[in-house]
């Protein structure tokens, strides 16, 4: 017997409450002298004895009562295949009660003791053959229970999530009280990239456990083999056809959500023509995998009985700690596996320059922690995991950074398997953590020429989960962008290019932007042809309002230079525009002004401007509201974000981003093709409870196949017009307006690292770009000059992790598109004067180990037509003609607790209903 809610079986420890009621309601009995009438003493021990046996079956139902509430509220369910067992078992009890309550006439009725004693004695036995019974039924039972030997439709399912390779009893290397690892060189080929030993984890067992329900079926049974890949299903040919699909399954990186492979089980059982069907499930109970879209209704699951009510679903728990069908585990194995449930893991790395330069040392910045199962407060998010441990010791780790050479002959394949580059360890650190809280690490590249570089970052030592210890990073040192930088300050336009060149000087060579810089009043000489990245610091913009358009003027940028610009963005260029006092808005609108339907390239690049900000002393500041964007993921580092307030802003534009609080007067006038596709990214806040409040201060905007972004006040804000703006660049310590720059800068041009490391299963698009100072092609997003490829290799080779072989990838339009990455590691591009590639991490939520709770289950499942057990000989496979599902106890129960009330209601009337003087009587 199982129980859906077995907690609620302490409600149970009630049963006491009637007896002690019934103590401490007895009074102390008074002694009465009477005269010498010795029959009358007599009569009443005879009555006094008769209401003593009667009040006992009283409090006997009254106790029976609360215990049987508890178990209806417990859900208790059993075996299919075991009801005539548990029937068996009722039905012996319910005659020993019926003896037990004639024992209890005969002795209160004074009738023929050995009558009595007989009957009672028959009482105890049948009570005591009905407990062995239940026993033996609920625990002695070696393998899956079956009603009869028809053959059967089988389809497992074995959740292969990531979480899978977690093992179940190995202990963390060292004392738990003062954990040390040990470095220990490179691992083994990267653990055969990504190929993880997978003795003593979850999914050997799961696949032990399966072998064992292959073996326990009928002769003539159908079985599926069905993990959580995107392959397709079908039954196996034969049993020893369903092991060879079992030896093949290992754990996958991007799992299939675990109810959709459910549903394709249900509907391939359908098709069988055997008149018994089952699905079984053998999942760890991961929440990463089971609390993902939980329906809301019942009407939305896809696993509720009336979805599936001629195919019945059993889960096998193969968590080695969590009990989710009450039967529970053994005290011993609970706290072994407790007391290793330690998981060291690494976040995936970043590099720590939104724009590395070449001939610079680059920083990879990453996280470093440990996850404790008896103290978690993570939260679920995919980028971080935040724990915490009762462990009052320090946590002592070692990292190491490791770099692949750049060889252009590598990888190759060589006598059936995939030669890698060599990887030479760079830098190495050890760290401290105390209480297990998670720390930031910085390891440093050494310089590096341009190009595309792989490296890798490894926890050093074994434990748990070794997925987690190995992180991938890939640097992109494209060609530098060309750069147009438009100003009419001198000082401005230096310190702006020396922000985005830094360490470098703006001319040097191996700075990460060519940069030119220009006037307003030279653009009319400009080859917008040559540039790949615009930056219009305070441009003398005309809006007006009344139009609500971008209007050119001769004094300033034309017509025809605004879509000139917008011609550069939409061949998939950049653009940065820095408003400031140069930006003129002309009229005012009004209700009068007939909507735009039709928004010139030139509108588009430019939000409606609504009106000019002055903000009194001490000003107000900007409120990154897109932390992870990829203008400011690099500065704000949850341990060291920067403190915006400490630079103030006094005057700003504010512009409509389409939301409603921010519409001009005039909404009808907006036209909304202009400010349907602005992102806010930083706003000025009005209100510290709602972030999404306050007028926009950075907007990006996706245009065609380039990229804008927008700032409401100036950079950097240096000259005599712009200087009393605000205090970005004017404050001490200006480091966050510096990355600032540096962040829309490397957006705008498509030069961020969004592309070359990813999280395993995303979509990469890598565009092939002609290094200046190698004959080496890179990898490099969005930038406008791509050359033509050779038409003698319009292919690449792409080695993806674990695969014996590489394969060709075609190249359109100088682009290669990689859709397949589900195995983290590093994927190595290769061709003709092409070297180049990705790196895919697992996703963070996997290192930590939390189970799914009951009332999830509940929620996709229901309470009928499904159970759960925590071993193979808890499943139910058959039942009454088809696939058995559990035969629920709930309705039966409550009968029975209904009746009890009802014969404790009648008794109680009889004992205290009546008069005291009749009762005397």
């Amino acid at each position: 017997m199982s129980f859906l809610s077995a907690t609620l079986l302490l409600g149970t420890l009630a049963a006491g409450v009637p007896i002690a009621l019934h103590l401490l309601a007895r009074q102390p009995p008074r002694r009465v002298v009477f005269p010498a009438v010795s029959f009358l003493r007599q009569r009443l021990t005879t009555q006094s004895s008769r209401l003593r046996v009667r009040r006992w079956w009283l409090l006997a139902l009254r106790v029976l009562a609360l215990i049987v509430f508890a178990m209806v509220l417990a859900r208790p369910h059993i075996n299919a295949a075991a009801t005539s067992q548990w029937l068996t078992m009722g039905l012996l009890l319910i005659a020993g009660v019926g003896m037990l309550g004639m024992a209890s006439t005969a002795f209160s009725r004074g009738m023929a003791r050995s009558l009595a004693w007989t009957l009672l004695f028959a009482a105890i036995l049948l009570a005591c053959i009905s407990v062995f019974t239940g026993v033996r039924t609920a625990f002695t039972t070696t393998g899956p229970q079956f009603e009869d030997g028809g053959p059967m439709a089988v389809a497992i399912v074995i959740d292969n999530s990531p979480s899978s390779a977690w093992r179940t009893s190995d202990p963390f290397r060292g004392a738990v009280e003062s954990i040390e690892v040990t470095a220990r060189g490179t691992t083994e080929e990267l653990r055969e990239q990504q190929g993880l030993d997978l003795a003593g984890t979850r999914l050997s067992v799961a696949l032990e456990r399966a072998g064992e329900l292959i073996d326990a079926l009928p002769q003539g049974s159908r079985v599926a083999i069905i993990d959580r890949s995107a392959s397709p299903a079908g039954f196996s040919l034969d049993p020893r056809a369903a092991r060879a699909r079992l030896d093949r399954i290992t754990p996958h990186a991007v799992p299939e959500p675990i109810t959709a492979r459910i549903t394709t089980a249900v509907e391939l059982v359908r098709t069988s023509n055997l008149p018994y069907r089952q699905v079984v499930v053998i999942s760890d109970m991961a929440a990463a995998s089971w609390d993902e879209n939980v329906p809301t209704s019942s009407d939305r699951s896809p696993l509720m009985a009336d979805q599936h009510d001629d195919v019945p679903i059993s889960i096998l728990n193969t968590h080695e700690r969590t009990d989710l069908d009450g039967r529970g585990k053994s005290a011993e194995s609970v706290a072994a596996s407790a007391a290793s449930a330690i998981n060291p893991w690494i976040s995936p790395p970043q590099v720590g320059e939104v724009a590395p330069a070449p001939g610079t040392a680059i920083p990879i910045r990453f996280d470093v922690g440990v996850w404790d199962a008896e103290a978690t407060t993570g939260t679920g998010d995919t980028k971080r995991v935040s724990t915490e441990t009762k462990s009052p010791q320090a946590f002592s780790a070692t990292v190491q950074l490791s770099l692949y050479e750049q060889d252009p002959s590598l990888p190759v394949v060589r006598d059936g398997k995939v030669v890698l580059p060599p990887l030479k360890t760079v830098d190495r650190a050890s760290i401290e953590l105390g209480n297990g809280t998670a720390k930031e690490v910085s390891l440093t590249l050494p310089p590096l020429p341009r190009g595309t570089h792989h490296a890798v970052v490894e926890l050093i030592g074994s434990d748990r989960f070794e997925w987690d210890n190995i992180r991938f990073v890939t640097v992109d040192l494209p060609a530098p962008p060309h750069v147009l930088m438009v100003g009419d300050d001198a000082d401005e336009t230096t310190v702006m290019a020396a922000a985005m060149t830094a360490p470098h000087a703006p001319g040097d060579p191996s700075a990460s932007y060519h940069i030119e810089t220009v006037s307003y009043r030279d653009l009319a000489a400009v080859d917008w042809n040559l540039f790949d990245l615009v930056m219009l610091i305070d441009p003398p913009l005309r809006f007006d309002a009344r139009a609500q358009a971008n209007v050119g003027s001769a004094a300033g940028i034309t017509t025809t230079m605004w879509n000139d610009i917008a011609q550069v963005v939409s061949r998939g260029g950049g653009l940065v525009i820095s408003l400031g006092p140069a930006t003129e808005m002309l009229g005012v609108p009004s209700d009068d002004d007939q909507v735009r339907t039709e928004v010139s390239p030139a509108d588009a690049i430019i939000p409606p401007i609504v009106r000019l900000w002055r903000i009194p002393v001490p000003g107000t500041f900007w409120q990154v509201t897109e932390s992870t964007h990829p203008v400011f993921s690099t500065l704000m580092r949850p341990t060291s974000p920067p403190n915006w307030s400490d630079f103030r802003i006094r005057r700003y534009w504010q512009v409509s981003d389409g939301s409603a609080f921010n519409q001009p007067a005039t909404a009808s006038a907006t036209p909304p093709a202009a400010n349907a596709t602005w992102k806010v990214i930083a706003r000025y806040p009005a209100n510290r409870d709602d972030p999404t409040s306050g007028n926009p201060a950075v907007l990006v905007k996706e245009f065609e196949q380039g990229r804008i972004a927008l700032t409401t006040t100036p950079l950097p804000a240096l000259s005599a017009n712009t200087r009393s703006w605000n205090d970005l660049f004017g404050a001490g310590d200006a480091w966050p307006a510096f990355m600032a720059v540096r962040g829309l800068a490397a957006w705008a041009a498509g030069i961020d690292r969004s592309e070359t490391t990813i999280l395993a299963g995303q979509t990469a698009l890598l565009h092939l770009n002609e290094s200046a100072d190698e004959d080496v092609v890179v990898a490099s997003p969005r930038l406008s000059v791509k050359p033509e490829i050779d038409e003698t290799t319009p292919t690449v080779e792409l080695y993806t992790p674990g695969q014996p072989s590489g394969r060709s990838l075609p190249v359109e339009n100088s682009s290669v598109l990689i859709d397949d990455t589900l195995t983290p590691g590093t994927y190595f591009l290769r061709g003709a004067d092409i070297w180049s590639g990705l790196s895919a991490n697992l996703p963070a939520i996997w290192s930590q180990d939390k189970s799914t709770q009951l009332d999830t289950l509940i929620q996709w499942f229901g309470d009928d037509g499904w159970s759960i057990a925590n071993e193979l000989n808890g499943l139910s496979l058959q039942a009454g003609g088809r696939a058995g599902a559990p035969v629920s106890l709930h309705g039966p129960l409550m009968l029975l607790a209904v009746l009890i009330f009802l014969t404790e209601q009648l008794l109680s009337n009889r004992f205290y209903g009546s008069s005291p003087a009749a009762e005397a009587e």
